[in-house]
């Protein structure tokens, strides 16, 4: 909710910065912010004190996902050359979504029946660290092939998928 709500004021306030630092703080903050959520979520039902702090924590989580999910389309879509521009975007997002977002849930499960109710939080954690990590290989590789060096990139922007015999 807090996502939602934030997403078109973070949009028009960020349109003045680069993408590439937008998504790296919305990634980082997720990293250190998701640890912490799960264990107020996890430690609420006892307290009603956590409980209070939960909702506190998860608006910081949901502002912190807000950041990172208001510029992810527009840098993804950046990384690749207008004539290849849907089929990169569309293949590496739906990619990513395959094999992040469709293995979560059975990670989730199976960290939920570990003696470590924690492994959930640590586990959004790395992935938003990964996250961050990706952003930037992709804005490296990006700034490659604009300064001309495309042998260190290996994106799909360095393939032509244009028609030889024309």
């Amino acid at each position: 909710m807090v996502t939602w709500m934030l997403l078109p004021l973070l949009n028009d306030l960020f349109c003045r910065i680069d993408p590439l630092k937008i998504m790296l703080v919305g990634s980082l903050g997720s990293a250190v912010v998701s640890f912490p959520v799960w264990y107020a979520l996890n430690a609420s039902s006892s307290d009603d004190k956590l409980t209070w702090m939960s909702f506190l924590v998860l608006g910081i989580y949901g502002l912190a996902v807000g950041i990172a999910g208001s510029h992810m389309y527009v840098f993804v879509a950046d990384l690749f050359p207008t004539h290849l521009r849907a089929l990169g975007f569309g293949m590496s997002f739906n990619a990513a979504m395959a094999f992040v977002g469709g293995s979560t849930p059975l990670i989730n499960a199976s960290l939920l029946e570990t003696e470590w109710d924690l492994g959930v939080g640590l586990y959004w954690s790395v992935m938003a660290i990964v996250s961050a990590l990706a952003t930037t290989w992709g804005h490296l590789a990006e700034r490659a092939v604009i300064k001309g060096n495309e042998s260190s990139h290996t994106g799909l922007s360095s393939f032509s998928f244009k028609n030889k015999s024309g």
